[in-house]
């Protein structure tokens, strides 16, 4: 069934997994969260994550300080609440301080999606200036697998190292694992991390497609998340579901473990929200729908990270300078096309996905792939 606008849920919503709570229906009252790229590079090279990132395909652009402010302005004037800098790494950049300082009297919420290399060094300013939240990449504790998955050497121990200092100042901690048939074996070491070093937060991520790495990397390591509940189920001590910010994306269970650390599993079978956009898309229904915005670092406003059809400039066309009443106009383009978002239950599914040719909507430019293979 699918829930349109601000009409609010229609019928009744369905019971589904090891949750005695009925699963909500997402309805998009408000606006989604951002996901602002704030550069392209990164230091490590993750297997699963595509060459641009957040960004728009591109590596060594980034938008300067003062047009980057003018854009979470008018962001959140136009009500969006919660904002999570990422990249490529967003520690990358020198100023992230000071972007974290500006966005903390901006929004209700600032986290940082980081592959924590350098957060042992950033924690003590970033909890000065607001930062609710860091969001660290981490997809294994065996260093010898965290090595061959982020394409580094010897960086475990800095980035556990940097999630330790984050705890001490005061900073919430969320480690995102993507789930692969790699990895899968250790999330009962991530339970055990959470549980010793939390309370933090564990947030199992489904393995998403890309049309780069591409289809074959895809069907060859995609596992669906549910199956870690046992796993899971044999430490928590209660259950229910939660939803995005601005109720844009998947329903998710969320488990409590006894010492304050949650988990919480994504699993795309439950549904997701799309927009009137997504109609005629040859992916549709995807896995992630629309689940927020990004901004990408070269100052696009990004709602689907499979089609650049759909991106809007904010920073003026052209090579014009962007003026705020630009900036404006490109904010309430893309909020008119969230206030067609419904949900869909069950649209997306493995067997559907894999039944599909292999689809090529984005190429990496020449430059980005010889950024990334260097």
């Amino acid at each position: 069934m699918a829930i349109h606008g601000d009409t609010g849920p229609v019928g009744t919503p369905v019971e589904r997994g090891p949750v005695s709570d009925p699963m909500p229906v997402p309805v998009a009252h408000t606006r989604p969260h951002l996901r602002v790229g704030l550069i392209g590079e990164c230091n490590f090279r993750c297997t699963y994550c595509p060459p641009w990132g957040e960004n728009s395909y591109e590596v060594g652009k980034r938008i300067s300080r003062s047009e980057l402010f003018g854009v979470l302005r008018s962001l959140a004037n136009a009500g969006f609440e919660v904002v999570k800098f990422t990249g490529g790494e967003p520690t990358l950049r020198r100023d992230l301080v000071d972007i974290v300082e500006e966005a903390s009297g901006l929004f209700r919420e600032v986290r940082l999606i980081t592959n924590g290399w350098n957060l042992a060094r950033l924690a003590p300013e970033l909890a000065r200036v607001g930062l609710a939240a860091v969001e660290v990449s981490l997809d294994a504790v065996d260093e010898n697998l965290f090595d061959e998955l982020t394409a580094s050497k010897g960086k475990l121990p800095t980035v556990l190292n940097g999630m330790r200092r984050c705890l001490e100042m005061g900073i919430d901690v969320q480690l995102n694992m993507v789930v692969m048939k790699r990895n899968f074996d250790q999330i009962e070491e991530m339970l055990d991390l959470i549980e010793n070093c939390g309370p933090m937060q564990l947030k199992l991520l489904e393995l998403v497609y890309y049309e780069f790495p591409g289809q074959d990397f895809w069907l060859d390591q995609f596992v669906p998340t549910r199956k870690a509940l046992p796993l899971i189920l044999r430490r928590s001590h209660h259950a229910s579901w939660s939803t995005p910010p601005g109720a844009f994306g998947t329903p998710m269970r969320e488990f409590q473990l006894p010492n304050g650390s949650s988990v919480i599993v994504k699993d795309g079978g439950f549904g997701a929200v799309y927009a009137d956009v997504c109609n005629g898309c040859p992916l549709f229904p995807c896995q992630d729908g629309l689940y927020g915005l990004s901004v990408t670092a070269d100052g696009l406003l990004k709602m689907c990270k499979h089609r650049p059809d759909l991106h809007i400039n904010a920073l003026g066309h052209d090579g014009d300078a962007a003026s705020p009443e630009s900036v404006d106009a490109a904010v309430r383009d893309i909020v008119e096309r969230y206030r067609s978002s419904f949900f869909l239950a069950d649209g997306w599914g493995m067997s559907k996905a894999a039944a599909h040719s292999p689809l090529r909507i984005i190429e990496p430019t020449s430059g980005v792939l010889r950024w990334y293979r260097g």
